[in-house]
């Protein structure tokens, strides 16, 4: 369910809701707080690099999410972690460009390859910072029966 509801997340951020004017307004008050003197291209390309930078953070915890989602659905394999990892990168892809798709069709945004590669990073970033945290290990098989003492 966590899953679902960060995918419905990115879905809002792909609309016009989440164009670079709504960043840009957000955004530039509380660069002017910090630095009255800061001009209009640098709030520009800060508003840019936070951006992309989010691109990266919303694909590497919709990495973990799947990847829980997934180990708690399917039961032990022996390959699980291949499995697992080829899973999580799937829905990546498929939502990554899913999300451009959505972007391309919004007057107030732009399709980019480029951020389907910074998602798929993201992903990869996700991916790593799980198996670090232990998501990613096998866990030992539950025997079907139990053995009985001697």
């Amino acid at each position: 369910m966590p899953a679902l509801i960060w995918m419905g997340i990115i879905i809002f951020a792909s609309t016009d809701a989440g164009s670079t004017s709504n960043s840009y307004r957000l955004i530039r008050p509380w660069l002017l707080r910090i630095n009255p003197k800061i001009t209009e291209p640098e709030i520009y390309k800060i508003n840019l690099n936070l951006r992309k930078t989010i691109h990266v953070v919303q694909f590497a915890i919709l990495a973990v999410l799947v990847l829980r989602a997934h180990r708690t659905v399917k039961p032990p394999l022996k390959h699980r972690n291949l499995r697992a990892i080829s899973f999580v990168f799937a829905i990546a892809i498929v939502f990554a460009a899913g999300s451009e798709v959505i972007q391309f069709f919004m007057k107030s945004r732009g399709a980019s390859i480029v951020d389907v590669f910074l998602d798929l990073g993201g992903t990869t970033l996700g991916l790593l910072a799980a198996y670090l945290a232990g998501l990613c290990k096998k866990r030992p098989a539950v025997p079907l029966s139990v053995p009985r003492a001697p």
